[in-house]
């Protein structure tokens, strides 16, 4: 039996990789339509490119980015702004239970969870992912966070990817338990190409190519 590759750490992204964000399929942008239309919004985007500019609105409203804010009272500030830019007044106690309600129903890739988890025994696995506050309840109901040696997400660290300051934390933490190579999956290129400034190994991928993430585990497990 192998050991366990104890100076190696396999990162994944989860929104993007395991989660959906995607067409054809139940994604984010679905959910925070349907978290809309159940908050009585009247005339809500209809495309992500109109969901997209709602949300640059209220950050230029608050100056606010949530994926970078652990403060609740941020989160509400957030909300009333988005009402504000859609007209509709939106109680904060009503949309972050709407929010969780709908959230939980992005379709994510269970057998590539199962298989993530299951790498636990082989080598350390970890999530870096920007996520909000608001996320954190769905976090935790779906994947378990206590399953991974490390988390990095980045509401709690006050970054978000693919902010350099994102990834010199991340090999500042790990260097402490002698971590020597990091693999790091990611949807979007952007994140993937600053992590190889950093040494990472790195794979661009979506959920949706399971055998692919698979296939580079295992190669970067079984690597001498």
């Amino acid at each position: 039996m192998q050991q366990r590759r104890e100076h190696r750490l396999i990162l994944f992204d989860w929104s993007g990789v395991v989660t959906n964000e995607y067409h054809g399929v139940d994604t984010r942008n679905d959910a925070f339509l349907r978290v809309l239309a159940r908050c009585g919004v009247v005339n809500p985007p209809s495309t992500d490119a109109e969901v997209q500019h709602v949300l640059d609105q209220v950050s230029d409203l608050t100056g606010i980015d949530l994926r970078t804010s652990n403060r609740p009272e941020d989160c509400r500030r957030w909300i009333a702004a988005l009402g504000k830019v859609l007209n509709t007044r939106i109680p904060y106690v009503l949309y972050y239970r709407i929010y969780q309600e709908e959230t939980k129903k992005i379709s994510w890739n269970h057998e590539l969870a199962e298989y993530i988890y299951g790498l636990k025994p082989r080598v350390n696995i970890g999530i870096l992912s920007n996520r909000t506050l608001l996320d954190y309840p769905i976090l935790l109901d779906q994947i378990g966070i206590s399953m991974f040696d490390y988390v990095f997400l980045s509401f709690m660290m006050g970054l978000k990817k693919p902010d350099m300051a994102v990834y010199e934390e991340v090999n500042r933490a790990v260097s402490q338990n002698h971590i020597s190579r990091i693999l790091f999956f990611d949807d979007k290129e952007k994140n993937t190409k600053v992590a190889e400034q950093y040494g990472w190994e790195t794979c661009t991928t979506k959920g949706l190519d399971t055998q692919k993430i698979i296939d580079r585990c295992e190669e970067f497990i079984e690597e001498d």
